[in-house]
């Protein structure tokens, strides 16, 4: 598995462990997270990021990368959105969530994957 494909893995195991905690699946706990994270190798550093949480490389007084936060203003994560059956109102999911991705926040997705299937 090459690293690009770790990280997202992780990702995605990390966010359905979230869902099989008790306090989320009795609806107790709606909350989610953003997340960044870099790897180390002897030639090359490896970051993702989920949501605004942001990575950033500098060196030298410059800054050569950074990671690009998933906001609902951004056009792809917009299309995104939107393409899932949710709305971008004040800068926001459907007037309410800042950032696009998220680890979490399962109501979110559970409401936007019901109104895909009502729209179908």
């Amino acid at each position: 598995m090459d690293v690009q494909k770790g990280i997202k893995s992780g990702f995605l195991k990390f966010h359905d462990c979230m869902r099989t905690m008790p306090e989320v699946g009795r609806g107790e706990d709606k909350s989610g997270s953003t997340a960044v994270c870099a790897i180390f190798s002897p030639t090359h550093i490896f970051c993702a990021n989920c949501g605004d949480s942001q990575a950033v490389l500098c060196r030298r007084g410059k800054c050569p990368f950074s990671t690009t936060d998933h906001k609902p203003v951004n056009p792809i994560q917009k299309e995104r959105i939107q393409h899932a059956g949710g709305d971008v109102m004040i800068q926001r999911v459907n007037g309410s969530l800042a950032v696009s991705r998220a680890l979490g926040d399962f109501e979110y997705k559970k409401m936007l994957k019901e109104k895909r299937h009502e729209s179908s």
